[in-house]
C-alpha cells in the first residue's frame, strides 16, 4: 500500500516540476493529431434545389460551406486558407446586411460566412443572383429578390463588399 503511495508521489513530482515540456510534449501530439485526414473529412452534406439553382451544402476539413459547385479541391481550399492576402473568408466577415427596399435591416452574417464559398470568391457581382436567390429563400422578412436593396459585407480590413 506505501509504494502506491510512493509511486504517485513520485509522478507528481515529476510532474510539478516538468510541466512545462509534459504540456509541450501534448501541444506536439496534438497537432500531429489534427493533420491526419481521417480526423478532418471532406464531403458533401445535402443538395437543396431553389427555383432553379442547385446550392451544394458541403464540409471541407472541418468547415460547412454552401456552393454552387460540386467540386472541389482540398489543396486548393489549402493554399487559400493559409493566404493572409485575400480577406474575404469566413473568419475575416465582421458584418453582413441586408437593406430591403423599405430600409430595413436584416442581419446575414451567418449565411454569408457559409455562402463567402470554399474557394473564397464567392462574393461577387458575378454570383449575385444566386446569393441573393439564397437569401430570399431563408428569410421570411424576404418575399423576393426585388425586395432587397442591397447587400454589405464588412470585412476585418475596413474593405466592404457591396452587391446591389
Amino acid at each position: 500500500m506505501f509504494s502506491k503511495y510512493l509511486i504517485l508521489a513520485g509522478i507528481a513530482t515529476y510532474t510539478y516540476y516538468n510541466y512545462m515540456s509534459i504540456l509541450k510534449w501534448s501541444n506536439q501530439c496534438y497537432r500531429w493529431l489534427i493533420k491526419i485526414e481521417c480526423l478532418n473529412p471532406s464531403y458533401l452534406n445535402k443538395v437543396v434545389q431553389i427555383n432553379d439553382k442547385v446550392y451544394y451544402h458541403i464540409t471541407l476539413k472541418g468547415r460547412q460551406f454552401i456552393t454552387i459547385r460540386k467540386e472541389y479541391d482540398i489543396d486548393t481550399y489549402e493554399q487559400f486558407s493559409k493566404k493572409m492576402a485575400l480577406p474575404n473568408g469566413p473568419d475575416n466577415i465582421l458584418e453582413a446586411d441586408i437593406t430591403k427596399t423599405d430600409g430595413s435591416i436584416i442581419d446575414v452574417l451567418d449565411d454569408m460566412k457559409l455562402l463567402c464559398g470554399p474557394y473564397v470568391d464567392q462574393c461577387t457581382k458575378k454570383n449575385k443572383d444566386w446569393i441573393f436567390t439564397y437569401i430570399v429563400d431563408e428569410y421570411n422578412e424576404l418575399a423576393k429578390i426585388a425586395d432587397i436593396e442591397n447587400l454589405s459585407i464588412e470585412l476585418i480590413n475596413g474593405d466592404t463588399i457591396k452587391l446591389t
